[in-house]
């Protein structure tokens, strides 16, 4: 059997080795992003580079996403058609908020309801000397 402690150590320190890794390429990134603005690259291009004996290329990705304005949007398809385009979910707060009140019995949401089990973690709390 392993030492728990031990691999209680080798965790953090992988964990701390990977932040640091996380935040050098974060900004190693944020370089290679500049100096392919600088050099106007256009977004199609890959850029060559030497990996050991291996070659391999590197693309800036630029990705972009759709961002709605929904209150204007609502307006604009009325009501029916908002409707369609949308979906009813569960607010979890204020359904918490409802059992509190006594809107709701405590009784009809455990019906309703069950616990289930996540995948378990470690969580390693360092104190600072």
């Amino acid at each position: 059997m392993e030492d728990m402690n031990q691999l209680i150590t080798d965790l953090e320190h992988a964990r701390r080795m990977s932040k640091e890794w996380t935040e050098k390429a974060s900004e190693l990134s944020k370089r290679v992003i500049d100096e392919a603005d600088r050099l106007k690259l256009p977004p199609t291009d890959a850029i060559a580079w030497r990996f050991g004996e291996s070659m391999g290329s590197a693309k800036v990705v630029r990705p972009s996403t759709i961002k709605y304005d929904e209150d204007r949007l609502q307006a604009t398809l009325g009501s029916d058609r908002w409707s369609r385009a949308t979906k009813t979910v569960l607010d979890t707060k204020a359904l918490d908020a409802m059992v509190a009140d006594g809107v709701v019995e405590i009784g009809e949401v455990a019906a309703c309801s069950e616990v289930v089990d996540r995948s378990p973690y470690v969580k390693i709390t360092v104190k600072k000397s």
